[in-house]
């Protein structure tokens, strides 16, 4: 079932002027991969949601026909992590990224766009700083153009954010388009270098929305945690059980006993007790 062709022309003209979000075309189509087909493209495909990691939902990998590529830009420089965290990527450096589309699947409309990124140790730890400081100066809102469409996004509202990973933020901005109010929900969570976004849309019914399940968040985190390897620098082998490295194939050699000197050394004598005589008797 396509969800994209259920919806008007103007409708899905009106959201797809809105933002690119890699995988909100994702989210619009219940057909395609389910990611198992899109392994070994990408070192990050093998950390990515799966159909058989989440009861009740349909993951998809691929884009749908029909949707932007890019990364809008912000009027104002302090917005830019907001309006960036639409596009492909959650940000312009991201050093490589995968996308997957989750839908409710007994309501493909209720979907969830799911992205990956990996980055330098210093820069997945800056980007969740960069979001939460632009969501303190962009509370009134702010325009974001791609491809010479502007959108105008009304309310930005900092929410809870999850207790995952290293760091996280969780965040909703309303926007407007050809007409529409349109209200998306985003959880960004940084686990090492790699950080997760998380973009909740009611396709069918834009200005409710649809908040990011808590338990979406958490089975991809449990798949990301598998990337941070406790092996110990400088070692071979690969990490055992309690992380310590496993020993080698070779058995390990036994440490040689002290070599003796060539003349053994003598014990002492223990000295003779002197007999001792019988007394006389009187």
């Amino acid at each position: 079932m396509d969800t994209d062709k259920r919806m008007s022309g103007p409708r899905r003209a009106a959201l797809a002027a809105l933002v690119t979000l890699s995988a909100l075309g994702l989210t619009t189509a219940c057909g395609g991969s389910d990611g198992d087909d899109a392994k070994g493209r990408s070192p990050l495909e093998p950390y990515a949601l799966v159909t058989k990691d989440l009861t009740g939902y349909t993951v998809t990998a691929g884009k749908a026909d029909n949707w932007s590529s890019g990364q809008p830009e912000a009027d104002r420089p302090e917005c830019r992590p907001l309006a960036h965290a639409t596009g492909d990527k959650p940000s312009p450096d991201a050093k490589d990224t995968v996308a997957r589309g989750v839908n409710k699947t007994a309501d493909p409309a209720k979907g969830v766009s799911v992205s990956l990124s990996s980055y330098s140790a210093k820069r997945a730890k800056s980007l969740i700083g960069d979001i939460e400081a632009a969501l303190a100066d962009c509370r009134s809102g702010f325009e974001a153009t791609l491809k010479k469409a502007t959108t105008r996004y009304t309310k930005v509202h900092a929410e809870k954010a999850p207790s995952f990973g290293d760091d996280a933020v969780a965040y909703s901005m309303a926007a407007t388009s050809q007409g529409d109010k349109i209200v998306m929900n985003f959880v960004a969570v940084r686990s090492d270098r790699t950080v997760a976004l998380f973009a909740g849309f009611d396709l069918r019914d834009y200005g409710k929305g649809f908040k990011v399940p808590e338990h979406v968040v958490e089975r991809q985190l449990a798949k990301l945690e598998k990337l941070r390897k406790p092996a110990q620098p400088g070692k071979s082998g690969s990490p055992g059980k309690s992380g310590t490295p496993e020993k080698s194939g070779s058995p390990e050699k036994k440490p040689e006993p002290p070599k003796k000197s060539e003349a053994p050394e003598k014990k002492p004598e223990r000295p003779e007790t002197p007999e001792k005589k019988p007394e006389k008797s009187e």
